[in-house]
């Protein structure tokens, strides 16, 4: 680094994280209050972002301000969404609440019904044991074990069922319709869950990566195609709108169509409802793929292994389709409510360019290109 001049001028912290690749481009530089003006000769290197005050009086007072009202707009910002985050909250529960407290209400009804009909069929029998009797029932549903007659005799823990429970726990879906009894099973739930999780990211996470260079080859094809008459904004938002299709073609409709069909008691919108439910990792857990040649276990176990890899294949679909999603700067709101901080987006994963497109048309970004710093001996200037 060298300093030329009669005197060393100060310099703004930049508030920008600049990437040098080897190309050089010159920045203005602000005169002292002497008169004089610093160059200052940097190599290829990265600039690390800084803060400068928020209420700062030198001469570089102009920045400051419009970076303090910049901060400003994001605290702003920030404070409306968590408002309107929690009235989004508030008009669930109170959309969820009208439309589900009548239909509680009769089913709680009917059965209330239900059961002073039998009390009246059968007097012999007391209402204090009925309602003991009915405790050992829930108790048992919520342990896993069916009272009915018919399922009595059958075990939960089958090797299809386990790999469900294996499937639902590392990708957090939790569906919840079994569970661990023993000390031992949970105890080994934790350890397992443990490092299930961190390990179904990283296989999710890589394997997005390895997809993101088809999307990035049919991002060349939209721009070359697009070149001349959409901004490049639009180009992405196409491309998403492509591979969203797809996803929700493969994940969602065709799956359903097929859960309607497999699983006797499901309605197409049970299918497509268990779903959404299961690849978005909400897991209710009050529809699960288990009816299906239940009669047959190797077929059964076949199922479930199939249904796990749907599971998996689709929440990976699900993240690229996300990571497309935030790839386009105008879409992702937590630039927006973090601009005080940042003044500009990460690095993104796609560029739409090729060796080959960048050598033939000069690549349009949407936002303006940011310069790369060099302040060196000679005329100082900013390269935009």
């Amino acid at each position: 680094m060298r300093v030329t001049g009669r005197s060393r001028a100060n310099l703004p912290e930049s508030t920008n994280t600049y990437r040098q690749a080897g190309a050089e481009s010159n920045i203005n530089d602000q005169s002292s209050p002497g008169g004089l003006t610093g160059r200052i000769s940097i190599g290829s290197i990265r600039l690390l972002r800084s803060m400068p005050d928020y209420c700062s009086t030198n001469a570089f007072e102009r920045q400051d301000h419009h970076f303090c009202t910049r901060l400003r707009k994001e605290r702003l910002w920030f404070s409306f969404f968590i408002l309107f985050y929690l009235g989004y909250l508030i008009i669930g529960a109170v959309t969820m609440h009208i439309i589900e407290v009548p239909v509680e209400k009769e089913k709680r009804q009917d059965f209330f019904e239900l059961r002073n009909n039998f009390l009246e069929m059968y007097p012999q029998v007391l209402d204090d044991h009925l309602e003991d009797f009915l405790a050992a029932v829930v108790q048992a549903k919520g342990a896993g074990i069916s009272p009915l007659r018919n399922d009595s005799q059958d075990i939960n823990w089958t090797f299809g069922q386990a790999i469900l429970f294996t499937t639902s726990v590392i990708t957090t879906i939790g569906y919840g319709h079994v569970n661990p009894l023993s000390d031992g099973g949970k105890i080994f739930c934790i350890i397992f869950a443990s490092i299930g999780i961190p390990l179904t990211l990283v296989l999710t996470s890589a394997t997005v990566e390895k997809l993101l260079p088809l999307a990035n080859k049919l991002l060349c094809a939209l721009n070359t195609k697009f070149d001349q008459t959409l901004d490049p904004v639009y180009v992405r938002m196409i491309l998403l709108t492509i591979i969203a299709s797809f996803v929700i073609l493969c994940c969602f409709v065709i799956p359903s169509v097929i859960f309607a069909l497999l699983e006797p008691s499901w309605t197409g919108l049970d299918a497509f409802y268990f779903c959404f439910i299961s690849l978005t990792t909400i897991g209710l857990g009050d529809f699960v793929p288990e009816e299906a040649v239940a009669d047959d276990s190797n077929l059964f176990v076949l199922y479930m292994v199939l249904v796990c890899m749907y599971l998996l294949l689709s929440l990976i679909s699900m993240m690229f389709v996300l990571t497309i999603f935030y790839d386009i700067p105008q879409m992702n709101l937590t630039h927006l409510l973090t601009e005080g901080e940042y003044s500009e987006p990460l690095e993104r994963h796609l560029t739409g360019r090729s060796s080959t497109f960048e050598e033939s048309l000069p690549y349009r970004s949407s936002s303006p290109r940011r310069p790369r710093v060099r302040i060196a001996e000679g005329s100082t200037s900013s390269e935009k």
